[in-house]
């Protein structure tokens, strides 16, 4: 059930990522073409790939994380005994979900700290931290739930995979 939720999400997620992507790819060889043949350009173009951008990178880590495809130095980690490997999971997603809940719990002051609109895009300021915190909410509680694999005992939990 669990598993489905965070699939269903990650799905969401690259969804969003391909849809920025392709958005941004589309508004820059439009204008690119108009600079080109017309000398002219739109003005919101830059600050619409810039937004996109961002929304397409969080979305996007999300989706790499959960396939399991996020760079990782492991050749010490895959030597060491069962129970050290066990513990330093342990500790790091500790410390993963400490982070997110630590940018969390200063959200709402980030946020506040973002009122007013993009001068360009005429969309509110915060929205460009919407995919951050969406992000954390989602990566704290899937960490939650892989922490809670690795005390039951899952091995997949602990194990690096290839």
């Amino acid at each position: 059930m669990i598993e489905k939720i965070f699939g269903g999400w990650e799905k969401i997620c690259r969804m969003i990522a391909v849809l920025c992507l392709g958005v941004m790819f589309v508004s820059n060889i439009f204008n690119i073409i108009l600079r080109a043949f017309f000398n002219y350009s739109f003005v919101w173009v830059f600050p619409l790939t810039i937004f996109l951008f961002m929304w397409m990178t969080f979305f996007g880590a999300y989706v790499i994380y959960r396939q399991k495809r996020e760079i990782t130095v492991d050749f010490i980690y895959n030597r060491l005994p069962e129970t050290s490997r066990k513990v330093i999971t342990l500790v790091s997603h500790i410390l993963i979900m400490g982070l997110m809940g630590l940018i969390l719990w200063h959200a709402p002051k980030l946020i506040y700290a973002q009122l007013g609109s993009l001068q360009v895009l005429r969309v509110p300021r915060y929205f460009q931290a919407v995919p951050l915190f969406l992000f954390c909410i989602v990566l704290f509680f899937d960490f939650l739930y892989e922490t809670v694999k690795l005390i039951q005992g899952d091995k997949a939990a602990y194990s690096v995979q290839k």
